[in-house]
């Protein structure tokens, strides 16, 4: 029989994860500390979370490591692609950037490129949406769960933009805030898949897409005379593209609230 989680240990696992993964990132970030890496790798921390849990069944149950549609996958690649070519389109057709000739299109990023995208999505996603959302979800609602996610989530970078310097010499009070709104409308949209789907499979598969694309495009771009004009601009049509996918699963979320809050209700009066 699988035990439900209280209250009070869904807090210690949220209070606990975030206080080793966010500041062990950030370090790792500004110091280029080896040893914090494995502390950083939100998927290895939520599983030693679960493991070391009394109710580590109840936890592993809702992790959803379990399959899905294809077409899931699909829609989810399909998400992270898309803003990351319209930004391509910007930025070619105001000549901050170029494209090379198309026979040196099939650049050679080779398989390695691929499988690290891979990797960070396995890495953090079984912990982002995988763990941490189910447990702020059962602690408050769906809305907010997807909100703090794609909130932690976008602070858990800090520390890399920080110690590393934001892309094309972009400044950092401009950056940091397309950045986060950015990454709390990918969460959004995630989040919903992985409500929906039960599996966290579509969000790992739309963070290692992004990764993998987002990767081919900075090699293939010829960039111009302005790098951080190209950067803010090209990040911020990526993040208007990304509102419209987050405010079409927003909507489906308030639903999913108000149909929960309705069966609570039905049940106290029932009991």
């Amino acid at each position: 029989m699988i035990k439900h989680l209280g209250r009070r240990e869904r807090h210690i696992l949220v209070g606990v994860f975030l206080a080793i993964v966010i500041p062990a990132m950030i370090g790792y970030g500004l110091t280029g500390s080896p040893l914090l890496v494995v502390f950083a790798m939100p998927s290895v921390v939520a599983l030693a979370l679960t493991a070391a849990s009394p109710n580590r069944r109840s936890i592993a149950a809702g992790l959803g490591i379990r399959r899905t549609s294809v077409g899931s996958i699909c829609l989810a690649i399909a998400a992270a692609v898309v803003p990351i070519a319209v930004g391509v389109v910007v930025l070619v057709a105001c000549r901050l950037d170029r494209l090379p000739a198309t026979t040196d299109w099939l650049l050679p990023i080779g398989a390695w490129h691929v499988l690290s995208g891979l990797r960070q999505g396995v890495f953090e996603e079984i912990g982002w949406r995988g763990f941490l959302q189910p447990q702020l979800t059962a602690l408050f609602d769906i809305r907010r769960a997807v909100l703090l996610t794609g909130l932690a989530w976008a602070v858990f970078h800090y520390g890399l933009i920080i110690g590393g310097g934001a892309p094309g010499g972009a400044p950092l009070w401009l950056y940091l805030p397309i950045f986060t709104f950015t990454l709390i409308a990918v969460s959004v949209f995630a989040g919903y898949l992985r409500q929906i789907t039960g599996s966290v499979w579509p969000a790992v598969a739309l963070h290692a897409a992004n990764n993998i694309a987002s990767g081919y495009v900075d090699q293939l771009l010829i960039s111009g005379s302005h790098p951080a004009v190209a950067e803010i601009l090209g990040d911020t049509t990526g993040l208007l593209c990304w509102l419209i996918p987050a405010w079409w699963a927003w909507t489906r979320l308030r639903r999913i609230d108000a149909s929960n809050a309705m069966t609570s209700i039905e049940r106290v009066e029932n009991s």
